[in-house]
C-alpha cells in the first residue's frame, strides 16, 4: 500500500464481485477513502481495468526509486490530491 513493488502474500484470496481495487494509499483507512485531507501519495496495483459492464476505468502511474534498489509506483497527482480527488477525475 506504499507503492513499494513486491511480492504479496497476504492478497485477496476469493472472488470479490463487483470489487475492483485500483488506488490504495498507506495512510487511508476505509472511512478516510471518500474525504477532503491528503493524506501522502497512493499506488495502483493495476493502472486499468475493465469493469463488468465493459467499461474501463485507468490511471496514470509513474515509477520512483528507492533505497537499496527499491521501486516504487505511484499514481500521478497523488502529490496533492486527495483520494476522493483522484477518484473523482477518472
Amino acid at each position: 500500500m506504499n507503492g513499494k513493488v513486491g511480492v504479496q502474500n497476504k492478497g485477496v484470496t476469493s472472488f470479490m464481485p463487483n470489487h475492483y481495487p485500483l488506488i490504495m494509499g498507506d495512510h487511508y483507512s476505509h472511512s478516510e477513502v471518500i474525504g477532503s485531507q491528503h493524506k501522502g501519495r497512493v499506488t495502483s496495483a493495476n493502472a486499468s481495468i475493465t469493469l463488468t459492464d465493459g467499461r474501463s476505468v485507468s490511471v496514470d502511474t509513474y515509477q520512483q526509486d528507492g533505497w537499496f534498489g527499491a521501486q516504487y509506483i505511484y499514481v500521478q497527482g497523488s502529490q496533492q490530491d486527495t483520494l476522493s480527488e483522484i477518484a473523482a477525475g477518472l
